[in-house]
């Protein structure tokens, strides 16, 4: 990192930055500054306010309290669009991608070279988003004139990135770039991040990943239950240092790890194939937790999505055993009869056995039902943030006060734990 090239005049400054949502403060008096040519770092946990700060500086929250300063001058960017034409942008951990259109639309959405009135010179635009391509170094990889669903991730990252760089971008901030890109793909990345730092491009970088934060950063701030807690020079912490800042406590023991598997099987799947993966047998045991390793495109989210019944399974069976079946009311699928084919179908036999129930047991269990469907459709609604994302990305003021991401998962993943506990 060259600490020389950090200007000290800040690009952006956020000055006692709060944010609240009903019954959450996301921010509490944030200030913080990046300079041009300087990579600062967000860390933290889940719900801890990073991604928060970031829509903050691209306009799609309106802070409580605190303002922005922008070279200087004090800035309330009204919608992304205005923080976009002053130079900011932000890249979220979910591509803005559009799949069923061209790489050069967009690059260029909503801003399409004109040939004439408006007709669209297509030339122009393919010319002018090849040039982008080439600044990032994938000119050859990419072409303007694909689709952009056929792309990997790290392709469509890169034309989110081109997107960015369109116009005059001064302050940079990419959310989780690398967490669905291969070793060699984030090494691409940080090249591109190195030299719009030689650029005088301010970068904030926020992430998980703590070994390649030391790696890249020049500063790295700590955000904790939506407080700035730290600030710290790269090279001048360490990776338990950060860890310990994050969660608020020592963490020399980090984990004592307890087994609590039992015998007894609570899923089998049996050469499961699709048209994506083939022969996968395994099962999960009560009490145990199963992961799945591999790089990019290796078939882990097409397994999952198999699975749940999002993907036509060709062969093989996917089933709970009968004991369970009993205590939980869980359904047996057999993929290799055509039984279930799909989601849809699981689906609809969860929602007629529910409805028999409630018939069969009285007000009791309807008050309660009800009570969990209500909460369960909360959820949903609160859960559609893609959608959402790209309504306030195109300046629409929709829905501004959704929870942070980090605390949606975490309620998601307490309500599914309530839901399916032990009878």
């Amino acid at each position: 990192m060259d600490q020389g090239s950090v200007a000290r005049k800040p690009a952006l400054e956020f000055v006692s930055i709060t944010k609240l949502f009903p019954g959450v403060q996301a921010l509490q008096d944030v200030s913080l500054d990046v300079h041009p040519g300087e990579v600062l770092a967000l860390v933290g946990e889940n719900g801890a306010g990073k991604s928060t700060l970031l829509r903050v500086m691209n306009g799609d929250y309106h802070p409580e309290g605190g303002s922005m300063r922008f070279f200087g001058e004090t800035v309330a960017f009204a919608s992304p669009a205005e923080s976009h034409a002053s130079g900011v942008r932000v890249i979220y951990q979910e591509p803005e991608i559009l799949a069923d259109v061209t790489v050069a639309e967009n690059i260029y959405l909503g801003e399409m070279p004109r040939s004439f009135g408006p007709v669209i010179d297509w030339n122009a635009a393919n010319t002018k988003a090849s040039a982008l391509l080439s600044r990032l170094g994938v000119g050859e990889d990419i072409s303007p004139r694909v689709r952009a669903g056929t792309l990997s991730a790290a392709q469509k990252q890169m034309v989110e990135i081109a997107r960015a760089i369109k116009s005059d971008v001064k302050v940079l901030a990419l959310d989780e770039p690398t967490s669905s890109l291969s070793e060699r793909d984030s090494s691409q990345l940080f090249d591109i991040i190195n030299q719009f730092r030689r650029d005088g491009v301010a970068i904030i970088y926020v992430s998980h990943r703590l070994p390649e934060i030391l790696q890249l950063a020049d500063r790295i701030a700590v955000l904790r239950d939506g407080k700035l807690v730290a600030l710290r020079q790269a090279s001048e912490t360490t990776e338990s240092e950060l860890m310990s800042l994050m969660v608020g406590r020592d963490l020399a023991h980090r984990f004592d790890h307890q087994s609590f598997v039992r015998e007894d099987p609570i899923l089998k799947v049996e050469g499961l194939t699709t048209e994506r993966v083939r022969d996968i047998s395994f099962e999960v045991h009560r009490g145990e937790i199963v992961g799945f390793a591999g790089l990019v495109g290796a078939g882990r989210t097409e397994l999952a999505k198999a699975l749940f019944g999002e993907d036509h399974i060709a062969r093989g069976r996917v089933y709970v055993p009968e004991d369970l079946m009993r205590r939980h009311g869980v359904s047996t699928w057999d993929f290799s009869t055509g039984r279930v084919s799909d989601g849809w179908r699981g689906m609809m036999a969860e929602l007629i056995a529910r409805t028999r129930a409630l018939f069969e047991a009285g007000r009791p269990l309807c008050d309660r039902v009800g009570r969990e469907l209500r909460f369960e459709m909360r959820l949903t609604w609160l859960g559609g943030a893609s959608i959402l994302d790209r309504i306030e990305a195109a300046g629409g003021d929709v829905f501004r006060r959704r929870p942070r991401h980090g605390a949606l998962d975490k309620a998601a993943l307490a309500w599914r734990a309530w839901r399916w506990r032990p009878a």
